[in-house]
C-alpha cells in the first residue's frame, strides 16, 4: 500500500518517518518543501502538490496545523477534486466540512 503524508511537522514528521521505517510507501506533500528533505533521504517519493500525492496514494494521512492549513491544502486549486469517492474520517471541523461537501458530492463522512 502506498500511503500519502499531508503535513511534515513537528508531529507529521516523526510519524511518516515511522511508516517509512516499517518499509511503507510513501509519498510526501508539505507547504514547506524544506521540511520534506528528510524523508526524502529516507526514501519517500516527494511532490510538490498535494493532488498528485492524493492521486498517487490508497491512503491519505493529514497532520496540518488548523481549519485553514486544510482548507489551503484540500481545497484550493484542484486538490478537492483528487478527493471524490474518498472517505474522511475525523474531520471535527463542522464548518471546513460543509465545504468539502459543497464541493465534493461523492466523498462519505465516518465519526466516531
Amino acid at each position: 500500500m502506498k500511503v500519502a503524508f499531508l503535513g511534515t511537522g513537528l508531529m507529521g514528521l516523526p510519524m511518516a518517518q515511522r511508516l517509512l521505517a516499517a518499509d511503507i510507501q510513501l509519498v510526501a506533500y508539505n507547504r514547506t518543501p524544506e521540511k520534506l528533505a528528510p524523508l526524502q533521504a529516507a526514501g519517500a517519493e516527494i511532490v510538490t502538490d498535494p493532488r498528485h500525492a492524493i492521486r498517487a496514494a490508497e491512503c491519505i494521512i493529514l497532520m496540518l496545523t488548523n481549519a485553514s492549513a486544510i482548507y489551503n491544502v484540500l481545497l484550493s486549486d484542484t486538490a478537492w477534486q483528487t478527493l471524490e469517492g474518498r472517505t474522511i474520517r475525523r474531520c471535527k471541523e463542522r464548518s471546513l466540512k460543509a465545504k468539502i461537501l459543497a464541493e465534493i458530492s461523492d466523498v462519505l463522512f465516518l465519526h466516531r
